[in-house]
């Protein structure tokens, strides 16, 4: 049977494939063969009517009589007295196919011995003026124990491997010379003598493997993050793309997908997890590689996406005594990265007194910051002097709200998680 399909990928239409037919039937229609197509042009004209829903052909057997040939199970009334048309039919449990008419001897010419007179509808009938069983041509189809893929390296070295079903991705081939139907003059009209790929998808896996490459080739890791105290920490479906602790900063990219409080414990904890993406569902639907680009544009607006789905959480604007049970200093209601930028507005948040902002990345003046009631803004007490390890939870604002960040050094906040908001 050809093709054969090599490991790569790459079809070969020259080179026999080895299949393993061990509970192999034949197909019980022609896949790809639409009726009202002509296939024996590169590509098929279709004689349908513009909207019809295609309807796949059967698999067929022509034979020769009268020096034309005739499909075997319609070749119609062609004789005196009226042949029976023979059912063909695929075998259910084995690579073959039965053929059966009525009298058997009808397809016996040239076996036939005549000893015996022959009768159909009750007159002598002469068996060598019929069908030669040994020039049938019967056109069939099989699916094969290839499989067509595309692999994609991501350059990591490392051992992990992720393989996706692309159901509906298929290779439909119709070999050299295959007997396709019968022209209008009797005589038999075949494929292309290079064969014909009636469907190839082939690229369309290539695409799916670049959505996924695009995915999966970012770094991800799952996280926990526990603080003392009842104050936030981010809320569910919100994405931490980083976590930086004094030593280096690692690669997160997941959601947070559960929140534990323990009473007992007065603690804190939120968990992420990874969102999946069903890649399969994809299949030949992406016909341009235009489209993939735009569909790897939309995988990596999904994580903003996702964040602004939390966007009406009641946890967003937040009060100290909403929060409550924390320890002094745990929380901000906004953040801004230089002192010299507060004011009555940080973050897009309005600042009344009593708030609490918090400063970072400005060296010895980072900390939490409180506005008074004159308008200027005093250090907390806690954060003149080093506060390594403290978590604290920024409850709003358009960069920073629902953001955590930790001590790493004194006087100086490292960012904890991805900015969301």
């Amino acid at each position: 049977a050809v093709p054969s399909v090599k490991d790569d990928g790459t079809v070969l239409t020259d080179a026999a494939a080895n299949l393993w037919l061990f509970d192999r039937a034949l197909l019980q229609h022609l896949p790809g063969l639409e009726v009202g197509k002509d296939y024996s042009v590169d590509p098929p004209t279709d004689e349908n009517p513009a909207g019809d829903e295609p309807e796949y052909r059967k698999p067929f057997i022509v034979i020769p009589h009268d020096g034309k040939y005739v499909y075997l199970d319609k070749h119609g009334d062609r004789q005196e007295p009226p042949l029976p048309h023979a059912s063909v039919r695929m075998l259910d449990r084995e690579m073959a196919m039965q053929v059966d008419i009525r009298p058997r001897h009808l397809l016996m010419k040239s076996d036939w011995s005549g000893a015996e007179p022959s009768y159909i509808n009750g007159k002598p009938f002469d068996p060598e003026g019929v069908f030669d069983w040994r020039k049938m041509i019967a056109t069939v189809a099989i699916e094969a124990d290839q499989h067509l893929r595309e692999v994609v390296d991501d350059g990591s070295g490392g051992d992990r491997e992720i393989v996706i079903d692309v159901p509906d991705a298929e290779l439909v081939y119709l070999a050299p010379y295959t007997v396709i139907g019968i022209e209008a003059d009797g005589t038999l009209k075949r494929a292309p003598a290079e064969g014909l790929f009636v469907r190839n998808d082939l690229e369309a896996l290539e695409r799916v493997a670049a959505l996924a490459w695009a995915w999966y080739s970012k770094p991800r890791a799952s996280v926990k993050i526990t603080k003392r105290g009842f104050a936030p920490i981010l809320p569910v479906c919100a994405l931490i793309k980083s976590a930086q602790a004094s030593d280096a900063s690692r690669d997160v990219g997941t959601m947070v997908t559960e929140e534990r409080i323990n009473w007992s414990k007065r603690e804190v904890s939120v968990s992420t997890n990874f969102e999946n993406v069903d890649f399969a569902d994809f299949g030949p639907n992406l016909t341009t590689r235009a489209a993939v680009g735009s569909e790897i544009r939309n995988l990596h607006a999904k994580c903003q996406e996702l964040n602004e789905r939390t966007s009406g959480l009641p946890t967003r604007i937040a009060t100290p005594s909403a929060v409550g049970g924390g320890a002094s200093g745990e929380y901000a209601h906004a953040a801004v990265e230089e002192a010299g930028s507060l004011g009555a507005t940080v973050d897009g948040v309005s600042i009344g007194t009593g708030d609490r902002v918090l400063v970072f990345d400005d060296g010895e003046d980072s900390g939490i910051y409180e506005k008074q009631s004159g308008g200027d803004f005093e250090r907390v007490v806690e954060f003149t002097e080093t506060r390594i390890g403290v978590l604290i939870a920024v409850l709003d604002g358009d960069d920073y709200g629902l953001t955590s960040f930790v001590c790493v050094g004194e006087n100086a906040v490292g960012k904890m998680g991805a900015y969301w908001g």
